[in-house]
C-alpha cells in the first residue's frame, strides 16, 4: 500500500530521535457529530467496500471497490469491470504515477489506465496485488501475494520473494530510491545495498499491515497490536484513543500535512500539522462505518474516507458543527434559539422541551426544562430570557414563565383574562414590554408593560377586528411589528398603524414571520414566499430567489447578511441582494428549518435549528473555494456512435445533431457547480450557466465550429475555458463541384424548358381563341333568353291586380299567367298559417306539409306530394321565414334559366305579399289585445300609464294633456301607472335595442328607482326574453358597489318582463367622451380601477359581461368626482352555466370593443372583458378608438387583423408600464392577455397615477373632473 504525503517526506534519513513523552501524552476531545456526505450504492458505487482511491490529472476521482473500478465526475459514477479489461473486479489498490497513468492492483493481477484506455499489465503476472508505490526515479513497486516486483520501462523484476519463496506483501512504501515492504515474513528494506530485514520487537513486524515514514521515524500499523513508531532500534506503541484500535489497515500523510491512521475496528485517527493529539472519526461522529480503509485528500482539500460496507464518505469541513441528543438536547427537532444576555448561554426550544446550552469551549446542555419543571406541553416553540432574568416559554400549551430563583414554570396571571392558550408568538420591545400574539376573545395582540399594566389591541383604524396576531417582532423605533392575517402593522403601545399590504403572491394564507434588519427594513415571510418593505413604502417580492416558498424564519448576522430559513435549506441575502444557499451540502444538519430557529450570538456565530438537529456556523471562518473547477467533455453522443473524451470532432452531414456530456470536476459543493457553453461560429454569446450534464445541439451548419466550455464553482470562481474543435462536413450537394455541375444542368434545363413552353403556349392560345368564340355565342343566347324572361315577369306583374287588395285573387291570376308562360298545366298557391298549409288558389291540389316545405331546398324541388311531374317551390318572406309554397304541375316543363327566373320572381313577390298579410293580422291582434287589456284594467279600477311624447313625463289615464308642455298624451302599451301597486312611473329615461327604461318612485320604501321593461315588439322573441332574464340573474349573482344594484324582477300578466334597479345620477362614459373628449390620466386610472374591480367581482361570480363599452360604464356624480357603475348585463354569460343559450358561432357585443374571439364566435371567458376594458381605457386616455372602420364589416375585419397604434404615438409622455399594460390587454390571442382583470387594471392605474395631467378631463356636477 502507498503512504501518500508531501514530496520529500519519504526521503528523510531513517533513524530520527524517538520522543516517547510526546506519544504518551496523546489524548483527544470527546467525539462530536461531524458533517459527512456519503457516496453509496444508491449513488452508483458498484460495491460498498472501498479499499483505495486516486485522482487523475483531469480531476476525476477513481474509487476502488470489491465489485469493480468506479470513476466519479461529481455528478455520476461510471463503472469498469472485467468486461472492460480488468483482470478482476476485486480491486485493492490504486496509484496515479507522475506520467498520469493509473495503476490498478486487483485480486488477479495488475491493470493500467493510460491514454484513456484500460489494459492489463502482463509483466505483473496474475498474483493478487495489494500494494502499488512509485519511487523518486518513477519506478513502480508492486506488492503481490508472491513478493515484491520492481517495474521499469514495461518490464518487472522480483526483488523480494517469488514463486519459489513466496512472501505475502501487505504494503509497500517507496522513499527516494528505496522501498520498505510489510510482508508475512516481516518488514524489509530494499535498496542499493540489497534487501535487509528490519529489527522489530518479537512478532511485531510479522503482524505489520501498513507503513509510513515521517521525520519522527518509521510508522508500522499492525493487524492485532495497533500502531507503532520506530526510530533506529527503538520501538514504542502509540496510544490511540480507543483501546480497541488494534487493526491498522493504512497509514498516510495528506497534502495538508495531516497524518491519517485508518483502522478496521475503531474508525479513523488523524493528527493535524503542529499537533501531538490524534482526533478520532467514527460512527459516533458521523462516519457510516468503523471499518476504515483509507483517508484521501483531493485537490480541493476535501477529505475522503473509504470504509467497508458503508461506502465512501466526504468530510464537509469544520465550519459547521451539528448538535443533537448526543450533546444533551432533548430532541434533534429544534424550533428556536435565543441568547441569555448575562452569560451568553443559549435557550433552545425543541420537540421535547427546552434546553439551556453552554456555547464554549464545547457546546453542551447544562439544563433541561420539561414536564417535571411545570412545562405545559413538550413542544416548545420559543424559550427566551427576558430583561428581568425571567424565563418565558411558549409551547403548545400556551405562554408560561419562570421567575428568577424559582425552579418551576407558572402561568402569566396578568395576561390570563386576555391571552388564550392559543399563542402565535411573543417578543420584547426596546423598553422591556412583552408583546403577545394570540387568538383572544378581547383581541389578538396584547402588551404587558414592566410596571405590570397591560393593554389589548382589538381593532385596526378602519374598524377591522383583530382576532389573532400571527406574528410579532421587535421594532427599533419602539413597540413591535405585527401581522394580522395578510396585513402588517406597526404598534407603538398606543396605536396600531397599518402598513401597505405585502404582495398578494406571498401574504396568503397569512404572514407568519416578521423581522426588521439593521437598515430599518421590514422583512415578511409566509408559507407562500418572502418580501421586503423598502424605504419608499413599496414591497420587493423575493420568493423566486429561494429554493422553497415556505419561509420559517428571518434573521441577520453580524455582517448584515439576512438569513431566511425554508423547507429546503437557508438562503443568505448579502450585498445587492446576492443570494447564497446554506444547505446540507454545506454541512447544515437538515434541509427543513423551523419557525424561530435562528440566532446570531455575541461572537458572530450563527445557530440554525432544523428538524434534524442544531447547526453551529461561524461565518468569519468561512473560506471560499479558491480552486478553479475543471471541466471535461466526457463524450459526444452521435446518432449512430459515441465518441469518448473527444479531442476534436469531424461530423458527417447526418451526424450534425448531437449531445455532449459535460462533467464539472469540483466536489466541495458539487450540487452548486455549473458550466456555461458557447459554440463559436454559431453562437455569439455564452449560454446561461447550467447544471445538466447534457448539452444538445441540432442541425448544425456545415463548416468549422469550436465548442467552448467553462466551469464555475460554488464560490463563483471560474475555471479555464476548454475548447473542442468541431467540423461538420457538407453533403455532396453542397460541395463546389456538385454546385457547378448542377448550375450547368440547370442552365440546359432552363433553355429546353423555355423552348418547350413557347411551343406549348402557342398551341394553348389557338385553343383558347376557339373556346372563347364558342362561349361568347352561348352567353349572347343566354342573355337574350334572360331579357325575355324579365320582360315577361314585368308584363305579368303589370297585368295582375295589386297584391295588397286581395292576395288570393292576385296570386291566382299571376299563377295562371306564369303557368302559361312556362308551359305548365297549372300552379297551385298555398299559405303557411302556423302548422297548417292553406290553399289560396286551386283547392283541388293537395297541399304539401310544413315538414316537406322545410326539408325542401330553395328553388324548384321534386316532392312526393306534388305527384308525377309536379315540382314544389317554397316561398319565404323578407326575414327568410317560411310563408307559403308554389306547386307547379306539368311534366313538360323544362326548368331552364328562363323558367327558374319566372317562377322565382313570382315566389319573391308572393313572399312579400304574405309578409304584409301576416303583419296586418299581428298588428290587428295586438291592437285588439291592447284595447281589451286597457278596458279590463279600467274595469278593475287600475290606473293606466300615459306618456308625454315630448318630455317623457308619466301620467295616469285621467290626465288629458302634459302639465309641463301641454302635449297630448300617448298610451305606449297597457301598463299600470303603479307597477305592482308600489312603483309609480315618473319619466321615460331612455329606450334601447331591447327595452325601455323609466324613472319611478318606490312608494313603499320612499326611494327613487329605475325600471327596465322589455319593448312590446319583442314580446314573441324568446331570445330577447332570455337575454332579459339572463341580465337579472347575472346582476343578482354579483355583489359589488361597482355593479348597479338590482331590487326586484319578474313578469307582468301580459308577458312584459321588468327589472327594478337603483337609479343613478350622472352620465355614461360615451356621453362624456363625446362632450368633453379624453379624461385626465388620474380619471382614467380611477375608471380602470373601479371598472376592473366590478368586472372581477362578476368573474368571481362566474359571469362574463361580453359587452363592456363606454355606454355601459356609468360615471355617477360624487363629491370626490365620480364613481363607476357597470351597466347592462343583457349579454352577460355564465362561465359555468347556460352553455346552450347562445348559438354556436353567434356574434354578440359591440364591434368596436369586441375581442377577436367574440368576432369569431368562439367560446368566451374573462379575458374577453379584459380586452374590452382595455379598448375602453385606450379611448378614454387618447380620445381615439383602438380599432375603427368605415362600417361594421370593416370594423370586425380590423379587430381580427389590425393592431392598435401604440398609445405613446398618440399621447407622448405616457409611462412605459401603462403602454405595456394596454398592449397586453389588446393582444389578439386570449392566452397572451392577463386573466385577472382587477390585477391588470391596478397595474395600468398605478402607472397612470404617476403621469402628469395634460387635458382638462371630464366635468361632473358642474365641478372640474
Amino acid at each position: 500500500m502507498v503512504a501518500t504525503g508531501p514530496s520529500g517526506a519519504r526521503s528523510r534519513p531513517f533513524g530520527a530521535t524517538l520522543v516517547l513523552p510526546v506519544l504518551l501524552a496523546l489524548s483527544s476531545p470527546a467525539p462530536a457529530q461531524l458533517p459527512f456526505e456519503v457516496i453509496s450504492l444508491s449513488d452508483g458505487l458498484p460495491q460498498s467496500q472501498v479499499p483505495s482511491m486516486a485522482q487523475d490529472r483531469d480531476g476525476f476521482l477513481w474509487i476502488a471497490t470489491l465489485g469493480g473500478l468506479a470513476r466519479f465526475d461529481s455528478a455520476a459514477i461510471a463503472t469498469f469491470t472485467t468486461k472492460d479489461g480488468l483482470p478482476s473486479n476485486f480491486i485493492q489498490e490504486l496509484l496515479l504515477d507522475r506520467e498520469g497513468t493509473l495503476w490498478i492492483g486487483t485480486a488477479a493481477g495488475v491493470a493500467r489506465f493510460r491514454d484513456r484506455r484500460l489494459e492489463r499489465f502482463e509483466p505483473a503476472g496474475s498474483a493478487r496485488c495489494r500494494a502499488v508505490a512509485e519511487d523518486s526515479r518513477g519506478r513502480i513497486w508492486l506488492g503481490t501475494e508472491e513478493g515484491v516486483l520492481r517495474c521499469e520501462s514495461g518490464a518487472c523484476v522480483p526483488v523480494l520473494g517469488g514463486p519459489s519463496e513466496p512472501a505475502v506483501v501487505y504494503d509497500v512504501l517507496a522513499a527516494g530510491e528505496e522501498a520498505w515492504a510489510a510482508t508475512s515474513r516481516g518488514v524489509f528494506r530494499i535498496g542499493a545495498r540489497g534487501t535487509e530485514r528490519e529489527s522489530c520487537p518479537p512478532g511485531l513486524c510479522e503482524d505489520a499491515r501498513a507503513l509510513a515514514l515521517t521525520s519522527e521515524g518509521l510508522w508500522v500499523g499492525t493487524a492485532t497490536r495497533g500502531l507503532w513508531l520506530g526510530a533506529g532500534s527503538r520501538w514504542a506503541p502509540v496510544p490511540l484513543l480507543s483501546p480497541g484500535a488494534r487493526a491498522v489497515y493504512r497509514i498516510s500523510t495528506g497534502a495538508s500535512g495531516t497524518f491519517y491512521v485508518a483502522t478496521n475496528d475503531s474508525g479513523l485517527f488523524l493528527r493535524r500539522p503542529g499537533s501531538a493529539v490524534f482526533e478520532r472519526w467514527s460512527t459516533e461522529s458521523g462516519l457510516p462505518s468503523n471499518v476504515v480503509n483509507f483517508a484521501f485528500e483531493d485537490r480541493e482539500e476535501n477529505v475522503w474516507v473509504g470504509t467497508d460496507v458503508g461506502g465512501l464518505a466526504r468530510f464537509r469541513g469544520t465550519l459547521v458543527r451539528n448538535l443533537g441528543p448526543a450533546e444533551g438536547l432533548p430532541s434533534e427537532c429544534v424550533f428556536s434559539v435565543s441568547e441569555v444576555a448575562s452569560d451568553g448561554t443559549l435557550w433552545v426550544g425543541t420537540l421535547r422541551g427546552a434546553a439551556r446550552l453552554r456555547r464554549t469551549p464545547e457546546p453542551r446542555v447544562v439544563e433541561v426544562v420539561g414536564a417535571a419543571q411545570g412545562l405545559a406541553n413538550d413542544l416548545v416553540f420559543r424559550a427566551e430570557e427576558g430583561p428581568e432574568g425571567t424565563l418565558w416559554v411558549w409551547s403548545e400549551g400556551g405562554l408560561q414563565r419562570r421567575r428568577p430563583g424559582s425552579a418551576r414554570l407558572g402561568p402569566v396571571e396578568e395576561l390570563a383574562p386576555t391571552v388564550s392558550a392559543d399563542v402565535w408568538g411573543f417578543a420584547f420591545d426596546a423598553g422591556g414590554s412583552l408583546w403577545v400574539g394570540s387568538r383572544g376573545v378581547k383581541g389578538g395582540l396584547a402588551v404587558l408593560r414592566p410596571d405590570g399594566t397591560s393593554r389589548v389591541f382589538d381593532r385596526l383604524p378602519d374598524g377591522t377586528r383583530i382576532d389573532l396576531a400571527h406574528a410579532v417582532a421587535r421594532r427599533s423605533a419602539g413597540g413591535v411589528w405585527a401581522a394580522f392575517g395578510g396585513r402588517v402593522a406597526a404598534c407603538d403601545g398606543e396605536r396600531v398603524l397599518p402598513l401597505p399590504d405585502p404582495p398578494e403572491a406571498m401574504r396568503r394564507p397569512y404572514v407568519n414571520k416578521l423581522f426588521e434588519d439593521g437598515k430599518g427594513r421590514l422583512w415578511a415571510g409566509s408559507s407562500s414566499g418572502l418580501a421586503r418593505l423598502e424605504a419608499d413604502g413599496s414591497w420587493t417580492l423575493l420568493t423566486e430567489r429561494l429554493g422553497s416558498p415556505y419561509v420559517y424564519f428571518i434573521g441577520e448576522d453580524g455582517s448584515g447578511t439576512v438569513w431566511a430559513g425554508t423547507t429546503r435549506g437557508v438562503y443568505r441575502f448579502g450585498a445587492s441582494d446576492a443570494v447564497e444557499p446554506f444547505t446540507p451540502d454545506d454541512g447544515l444538519a437538515g434541509w427543513e428549518t423551523n419557525l424561530n430557529a435562528f440566532h446570531a450570538d455575541r461572537d458572530g456565530v450563527v445557530w440554525v435549528g432544523t428538524v434534524s438537529g442544531l447547526s453551529r456556523y461561524d461565518p468569519a471562518a468561512h473560506r471560499p473555494n479558491a480552486h478553479p473547477p475543471r471541466v471535461v467533455v466526457e463524450a459526444a453522443e452521435l446518432p449512430e456512435r459515441t465518441v469518448a473524451f473527444p479531442a476534436s470532432l469531424t461530423l458527417s452531414w447526418s451526424e450534425r445533431s448531437l449531445a455532449f456530456r459535460v462533467a464539472v470536476l469540483s466536489f466541495r459543493s458539487r450540487n452548486r457547480t455549473a458550466y456555461r457553453a458557447r459554440l463559436a461560429g454559431l453562437e455569439e454569446s455564452w449560454l446561461p450557466p447550467r447544471r445538466s450534464p447534457e448539452l444538445r445541439y441540432t442541425n448544425l451548419p456545415a463548416g468549422d465550429l469550436r465548442l467552448l466550455v467553462q466551469a464555475v464553482n460554488e464560490s463563483g470562481l471560474w475555471g479555464d475555458v476548454v475548447e473542442l474543435p468541431v467540423r461538420v462536413r457538407p453533403p455532396f450537394w453542397m460541395t463546389t463541384p456538385f454546385r457547378a455541375a448542377a448550375l450547368l444542368a440547370l442552365l440546359g434545363l432552363v433553355a429546353g424548358a423555355h423552348r418547350s413552353r413557347t411551343l406549348l403556349l402557342r398551341r394553348r392560345n389557338q385553343e383558347l381563341e376557339r373556346v372563347v368564340a364558342e362561349r361568347t355565342d352561348a352567353l349572347a343566347n343566354a342573355n337574350q333568353r334572360l331579357v325575355k324572361a324579365q320582360e315577361e315577369i314585368a308584363r305579368l306583374l303589370e297585368a295582375s291586380p295589386a297584391p295588397s287588395e286581395n292576395v288570393a285573387q292576385w296570386s291566382a291570376a299571376l299563377a295562371a299567367e306564369v303557368a302559361s308562360a312556362i308551359g305548365a298545366e297549372r300552379i297551385g298557391v298555398f299559405e303557411v298559417q302556423g302548422d297548417s298549409v292553406v290553399p289560396l288558389s286551386d283547392d283541388e291540389l293537395p297541399p304539401p306539409s310544413v315538414e316537406e316545405l322545410r326539408a325542401a331546398g330553395p328553388g324548384p324541388t321534386r316532392a312526393p306530394s306534388a305527384g308525377a311531374g309536379g315540382t314544389l317551390v317554397p316561398v319565404s318572406g323578407m326575414s327568410a321565414e317560411l310563408r307559403g309554397a308554389l306547386l307547379v304541375q306539368g311534366s313538360s316543363v323544362v326548368w331552364d334559366e328562363t323558367e327558374r327566373r319566372l317562377v322565382g320572381g313570382f315566389a319573391h313577390q308572393l313572399g312579400a305579399a304574405l309578409d304584409m298579410t301576416h303583419m296586418r293580422r299581428r298588428l290587428a291582434a295586438l291592437h285588439e289585445k291592447r284595447a281589451a287589456t286597457l278596458r279590463e284594467m279600467h274595469e278593475k279600477g287600475i290606473a293606466t300609464l300615459q306618456v308625454c311624447p315630448l318630455c317623457g313625463r308619466c301620467f295616469d289615464q285621467t290626465a288629458a294633456a302634459c302639465s309641463e308642455d301641454g302635449s297630448s298624451l300617448e298610451t305606449p302599451r297597457p301598463l299600470p301607472f303603479r307597477l305592482l301597486g308600489r312603483y309609480r312611473f315618473e319619466r321615460v329615461l331612455g329606450q334601447g335595442g331591447m327595452a325601455t327604461i323609466l324613472a319611478a318612485r318606490d312608494e313603499r320604501l320612499a326611494r327613487d328607482v329605475a325600471i327596465k321593461l322589455i319593448r312590446p315588439e319583442h314580446f314573441g322573441d324568446s331570445e330577447m326574453k332570455a337575454r332579459f332574464e339572463r341580465e337579472a340573474k347575472a346582476v343578482a349573482r354579483i355583489s359589488h358597489p361597482g355593479v348597479v344594484g338590482l331590487f326586484d324582477s319578474g313578469e307582468l300578466p301580459d308577458g312584459t318582463a321588468y327589472l327594478v334597479m337603483e337609479k343613478l345620477s350622472g352620465h355614461d362614459l360615451s356621453y362624456l367622451l363625446s362632450r368633453d373628449g379624453p379624461g385626465t390620466s388620474r380619471q382614467v386610472a380611477q375608471l380602470a380601477r373601479e371598472a376592473g374591480a366590478a368586472l372581477s367581482a362578476a368573474h368571481r361570480a362566474g359571469v362574463v359581461h361580453r359587452d363592456v363599452k363606454p355606454a355601459n360604464l356609468f360615471l355617477v356624480d360624487d363629491p370626490a368626482g365620480f364613481r363607476v357603475k357597470v351597466l347592462d348585463f343583457g349579454l352577460a354569460k355564465s362561465m359555468t352555466y347556460e352553455k346552450g343559450l347562445t348559438q354556436t358561432g353567434m356574434i354578440v357585443g359591440t364591434p368596436e370593443y369586441m375581442s377577436p374571439e367574440q368576432v369569431r364566435g368562439w367560446n368566451l371567458d374573462a379575458r374577453t372583458d379584459v380586452y374590452s376594458l382595455g379598448a375602453v381605457c385606450y379611448e378614454a386616455l387618447s380620445g381615439q378608438r383602438a380599432i375603427g372602420g368605415e362600417d361594421v364589416g370593416r370594423v370586425m375585419v380590423n379587430v381580427l387583423v389590425e393592431s392598435p397604434a401604440p398609445i405613446s404615438t398618440l399621447l407622448p409622455g405616457v409611462p412605459e408600464e401603462a403602454a405595456a399594460a394596454l398592449e397586453a390587454a389588446l393582444a389578439k390571442e386570449p392566452r397572451d392577455r392577463p386573466s385577472d382583470v382587477a390585477a391588470w387594471a391596478e397595474e395600468l392605474a398605478s402607472a397612470l397615477d404617476r403621469m402628469p395631467e395634460g387635458v382638462p378631463g371630464w366635468r361632473f356636477g358642474g365641478l372640474p373632473g
